[in-house]
């Protein structure tokens, strides 16, 4: 119906930036406004394909009174299970518990207004919105190693055990050639 339908399409990430479906979103963005949530899930979650996918949750109930979007960045949830990837219980429930609450959590999910949208040009791709938290500082006495550091040691390395550049070494873990440095 036109004032009460909803729905939640599962597609390819791609259609969330590509230019050829620009024109497309811009129209259900700006003139049905029924675009109520994005939320982006793991690969191989789906049997038979390895792609990432994301629900796109469409609803018409207040859509003239639209002026948001909100995103969830749900890709690192799920558990492995073989070669595939599965949403557990407690992935399920986080998801649902921010979905409901529309909880703004850095790095995860955001209510995005249609303005900044507009100004990136109707691309959707989560990426532009959910800015990934900073990394702790390392505590103290955790090593960082300098590139140089890491050629030194693999270039001793190799030096010692007599393998050329084409060999493959490990440092803790990196793998690498030197070949390819």
């Amino acid at each position: 119906k036109a004032d009460t339908g909803c729905g939640i399409g599962i597609f390819m990430p791609g259609v969330l930036f590509r230019t050829t479906e620009r024109h497309f979103r811009e129209y259900l963005i700006e003139e049905k406004k029924c675009i109520e949530g994005i939320i982006s899930l793991s690969s191989n979650l789906l049997f038979g394909t390895s792609i990432p996918v994301c629900l796109i949750i469409f609803n018409n109930v207040g859509a003239k009174y639209r002026d948001n979007i909100f995103m969830i960045d749900a890709k690192d949830e799920f558990v492995k299970s073989g070669a595939n990837n599965l949403l557990s219980p407690e992935n399920i429930k986080k998801i649902v518990t921010i979905w409901n609450g529309k909880q703004n959590v850095p790095g995860f999910s955001r209510t995005v207004s249609i303005g900044e949208i507009r100004s990136n040009d109707y691309n959707l791709n989560l990426a532009k919105y959910l800015e990934t938290p900073l990394e702790q500082p390392l505590s103290e006495g955790e090593a960082i190693y300098s590139l140089s550091d890491i050629l030194e040691s693999v270039e001793f390395e190799a030096f010692n055990n007599h393998k050329g550049p084409n060999a493959t070494y490990r440092h803790e873990r990196t793998f690498f050639q030197l070949s390819q440095l």
